[in-house]
């Protein structure tokens, strides 16, 4: 709905990209702690850039940028406190595979958004 307004200007969409960008890359980059922190718009800027600059279309299975499956498992559950009910009965191993599909999902996200 919000790309459909009327009178949007590409300012408004731009920043509402990047915002969008940096929510999903914080469920996968690892971001130091000091832009982690930081709320300013400075440090979303920094954010910004620091996922943009991975090469999401070159990523071998061990980037030293990205978490590792049980990191997204980690921060998804913070983040997401109500997936926990959900994954209580599952099973360990395919709990591993649901949350490595969304690290892959979810890198895949940031690819394409770059493009």
């Amino acid at each position: 709905m919000f790309f459909q307004e009327d009178n949007i200007s590409t300012n408004v969409i731009i920043k509402t990209l990047k915002e969008a960008f940096v929510l999903i890359g914080e469920l996968t980059v690892k971001i130091p702690e000091s832009l982690d922190t930081e709320i300013s718009y400075k440090a979303q800027e920094d954010k910004f850039n620091l996922i943009y600059n991975i090469p999401f279309d070159n990523l071998g299975e061990e980037f030293e940028s990205i978490m590792s499956v049980a990191q997204v498992q980690e921060k998804l559950l913070i983040e997401y406190p109500f997936l926990r009910k959900c994954f209580e009965e599952i099973d360990e191993s395919i709990k591993e595979k649901l949350f490595d599909i969304a690290r892959k999902f979810l890198l895949c996200c940031l690819e394409n958004m770059k493009i």
